[in-house]
C-alpha cells in the first residue's frame, strides 16, 4: 500500500473516531439522564415496570457497539503505524481495497471475516442457516 493510500485511510479512520466518540458520548449522556429521571424524587415507590428499561437497554447496547467500533478503529490506526494495515491479521492475505473502503477498521479479509462470523453464530447458539433449494428442485 502506498503512503498516499495509508494517509487517506488514516484520515478517514481519525474522522470516524471523532464522529463515533461523539455519538458514544451522546448516548452515555442520554443514559445518565434516563437513570436520573428514573430516580424517584418524591420517594414514592415506583414499580420497575414503570421504568423504560427497554430504552435503557437499547441505549446501552448502542454505546457498547460504538465502543467496539472505536476499539477496531484504534487497532487499525495501530496497524497503520506498524506497517501491517491492509493485511489480514489471521492469514496475512491482502484485504481488498473495496473491503477497506467499506470498513477501513476491518482486521480481516472477507474469507476470514466469514469464518469469524460463522464461529460467533455457532458460539451464540444460532441454528444452521436455512438453505435455499434450486428452483427446479421439484420439477
Amino acid at each position: 500500500m502506498t503512503p498516499t493510500e495509508l494517509a487517506k485511510y488514516r484520515k478517514r479512520l481519525l474522522a470516524m473516531r471523532e464522529r463515533i466518540t461523539g455519538e458514544v458520548n451522546q448516548v452515555e449522556e442520554e443514559v445518565r439522564q434516563d437513570v436520573n429521571a428514573m430516580d424517584n424524587l418524591s420517594k414514592v415507590p415506583i414499580h420497575p415496570a414503570d421504568c423504560d428499561v427497554e430504552m435503557l437497554d437499547s441505549d446501552l447496547a448502542a454505546a457498547a457497539s460504538g465502543v467496539d467500533v472505536l476499539n477496531g478503529i484504534e487497532a487499525a490506526l495501530q496497524r497503520i503505524g506498524d506497517g501491517t494495515f491492509g493485511r489480514c491479521v489471521d492469514c496475512g492475505a491482502e484485504i481488498s481495497r473495496e473491503r477497506l473502503d467499506a470498513l477501513p477498521q476491518t482486521p480481516y479479509c472477507i474469507e476470514c471475516a466469514r469464518r469469524h462470523d460463522r464461529r460467533r453464530e455457532i458460539e451464540e447458539g444460532a441454528e444452521e442457516p436455512v438453505r435455499q433449494l434450486p428452483p427446479d428442485f421439484l420439477a
